[in-house]
C-alpha cells in the first residue's frame, strides 16, 4: 500500500494547485479518509482506487502496480465544432464506442501471433519532424497512400472501416492506432489522420470507459498539428496566389490532399492574399475544383479523383493482422467471425476457405485439378 501512496502523492504534486484535501473532496472522500490511507493508517478501497485513477486518467492497474496496463485501451477522438455553442462536441461517441470495442477485440485475440513490437515514440515531436520523416521515407506525395506512410514510417496502424463519423486514436496494449471512417472524401480523412498524429504526439489519449467529453486546448493543438503537417508554412507560400487561377488551385488541393476549406483558413491564418479566382474556387468543393483542374496532361481529373475517393472508402485493417488472424483461424484456434468482420466478407466464406486450407491439398495436385478442369 506504501507504493500506491507514493504514486498518489507524486500524482498530486504534478497536477498545479491540488493538494489532498482537494483530491479527497474530487472524488468523493473524506479528507481525513485519504489523508491516514497516504499515511498507511488505512487501506483504500476498490471504488476510491478507481475514482482516484479516473480523476487523474490513469488506469487502476497502473496505480496498483506502477506500469502501464498490458490489455488497457486508450482512446483520443476528433471533435466537431460547434459554431453556436462555440464549443468542440462528439455527440457519435455512444455508437462510435462499439465499434472501438470491436477493433480493440480483433488486436486481443491476435496478441499472441500479431506484431507486438512498440510503434516509433513521436511524443512532444513538433509536425514539421514528422513530415521530415514521412517524405524521407515515402517521398513527397506521401499523403497520395497517406494510411500506408503512417504504417511505413512509424509502424502506426491505421483501420478504416464503416459505421464511424468521427477519427480515433487508440492504444491497444503496445499497438498504437489510427481509426478512421471509410469516407470518400478522402480529403477528410488526410486531415482527420493527421489531427490524430497530432493527438499520439500530445499523449492526450485517455481510458475507453472515459467519458471523452472534448477538451477544446487538445482539439485546437491537434488542429495546429494537422495544419502544420499538411500546409506548412513553406509549402503554401511556395505558390503565389495573388495570380494564381482554379486550375492552379485544383492541382494543389491534389498534390497537398486537402480541401478548399482547409487551404482557406490556412491562407487565412498566414495573412496570404489570394487572387478573385481563387477566393470564389475556395468557396466550392474539393471534388469539384480538383475534378475540372488539369492534374496530370491527358489524363482526365476526374477519373484520377473517382479513383482516389474509391480508395478512401476502402476498408482497411493492418497487413499484420490480417495475417496473425488468418494463421489463428486455420489452426481452429479462433472462430472466422472477427476475420470476416475485418475482410467485410462473409463469415461462411472464410470458413469454407480456412477448411480448404486445412484439407492439405498440394500446390502440385492443385494445379493438376486445375489442369484438368480447363480440358
Amino acid at each position: 500500500m506504501s507504493e500506491i501512496a507514493d504514486r498518489i502523492r507524486s500524482l498530486i504534486r504534478s497536477e498545479q494547485g491540488l493538494t489532498q484535501k482537494s483530491l479527497a473532496l474530487a472524488v468523493g472522500m473524506k479528507p481525513d479518509a485519504l489523508s491516514r490511507a497516504l499515511s498507511g493508517e488505512r487501506g483504500l478501497s476498490i471504488d476510491e482506487l478507481f475514482a482516484i485513477a479516473g480523476h487523474f486518467r490513469v488506469s487502476v492497474h497502473e496505480l496498483a502496480t506502477g506500469q502501464s496496463d498490458p490489455h488497457e485501451v486508450a482512446v483520443a477522438a476528433r471533435h466537431g465544432f460547434d459554431n453556436d455553442t462555440k464549443a468542440y462536441t462528439n455527440p457519435a461517441w455512444d455508437s462510435s464506442k462499439p465499434v472501438l470495442e470491436d477493433i480493440a477485440l480483433a488486436y486481443r485475440q491476435a496478441a499472441d501471433s500479431a506484431r507486438t513490437s512498440a510503434p516509433k515514440d513521436i511524443g512532444e515531436l513538433p509536425a514539421s519532424a514528422l513530415r521530415t520523416s514521412l517524405v524521407t521515407t515515402n517521398g513527397p506525395d506521401f499523403v497520395r497512400r497517406f494510411a500506408d506512410a503512417i504504417e511505413r514510417s512509424f509502424d502506426i496502424d491505421v483501420v478504416r472501416v464503416g459505421g464511424l463519423t468521427n477519427s480515433y486514436s487508440m492504444r491497444v496494449g503496445e499497438r498504437v492506432v489510427v481509426v478512421t471512417s471509410d469516407t470518400s472524401n478522402w480529403f477528410y480523412q488526410n486531415w482527420s489522420l493527421a489531427h490524430e498524429l497530432g493527438h499520439i504526439a500530445s499523449g492526450t489519449m485517455r481510458p475507453l470507459d472515459d467519458d471523452h467529453r472534448p477538451v477544446g486546448r487538445h482539439e485546437a493543438g491537434a488542429n495546429k498539428f494537422a495544419a502544420d503537417l499538411l500546409l506548412p508554412r513553406e509549402v503554401v507560400t511556395s505558390v503565389d496566389w495573388r495570380s494564381a487561377d482554379r486550375d492552379v488551385l485544383g492541382r494543389f488541393l491534389w498534390s497537398t490532399g486537402v480541401s478548399t476549406k482547409s487551404l482557406a483558413n490556412r491562407l487565412a491564418s498566414l495573412a496570404v492574399p489570394v487572387s478573385a479566382d481563387v477566393e470564389r474556387a475556395l468557396t466550392e468543393t474539393t471534388q469539384r475544383v480538383v475534378s475540372q483542374s488539369t492534374i496530370f496532361s491527358g489524363v482526365s481529373s476526374a477519373e484520377l479523383v473517382a479513383a482516389r475517393s474509391q480508395d478512401s472508402a476502402a476498408r482497411r485493417f493492418p497487413p499484420h493482422l490480417i495475417a496473425a488472424h488468418r494463421e489463428l483461424v486455420e489452426r481452429g484456434v479462433l472462430h472466422a467471425k472477427t476475420l470476416a468482420w475485418m475482410l467485410g466478407n462473409d463469415e461462411i466464406e472464410i470458413e469454407r476457405e480456412s477448411s480448404a486450407t486445412a484439407f492439405g491439398v498440394s500446390d502440385d495436385e492443385l494445379q493438376a485439378f486445375l489442369g484438368l478442369m480447363g480440358r
